[in-house]
């Protein structure tokens, strides 16, 4: 007798597009870039898109804060207190 076997393939669907508003901290008055990215971006890139898109050349440090896990290179200059409790 002959058994039928369903075959189960993964879809690869397109990663949701993001909508990113990047604040500047502490700046008067206030800079911002509003940015679209593809969910799937990872932080390396992401750095790369927020260069390009505040018209830097690549000099400044940065920090992702997601949750309480910090990646990147923080200021030293700013103390963490100075935070308020907003990640960037």
């Amino acid at each position: 007798m002959a058994t039928s076997r369903t075959s189960v393939r993964a879809i690869k669907t397109p990663a949701p597009i993001l909508q990113l508003r990047v604040d500047l901290l502490y700046l008067k008055p206030a800079i911002w870039r509003r940015v679209l990215v593809p969910g799937s971006i990872k932080l390396p890139k992401l750095h790369v898109v927020l260069l390009y898109t505040m018209g830097w050349m690549g000099g400044h440090l940065h920090e992702f804060i997601i949750g309480d896990r910090n990646f990147g290179m923080p200021d030293q200059a700013i103390p963490r207190s100075a935070w308020n409790g907003k990640t960037a």
